[in-house]
């Protein structure tokens, strides 16, 4: 479903996500003014079958970077321990300059 087929659909104040699993996807998103994006999945996991490509720490900053200057939220998917979270703050803004 679409942001503008969920907006016509829900309340005026509800909040409409978008998953992303690519830049793409996240230039989508912004422009269809979503409210928040998720993102990855940035690692993979043996609970489920992923349909889409692991995209790592430094896919999640190349999809941030998009979302800048915005007011659109984000948030990972597939942080399953503590460390990968510090992993991924690093990861996705540590550009090695």
């Amino acid at each position: 479903m679409s942001v503008s087929q969920a907006r016509a659909l829900l309340p005026e104040d509800s909040i409409i996500g978008v998953s992303c699993n690519n830049v793409q996807q996240v230039k989508k998103a912004r422009q269809d003014l979503a409210d928040y994006v998720g993102i990855g999945a940035v690692w993979g996991t043996t609970t489920k079958t992923l349909t889409n490509p692991i995209i790592g720490v430094r896919g999640v900053g190349e999809m941030l970077e998009v979302l800048d200057g915005t007011n659109i939220k984000a948030v990972a998917i597939g942080m399953p321990l503590f460390q990968c979270g510090i992993m991924l703050f690093h990861g996705s803004l540590h550009r090695g300059y």
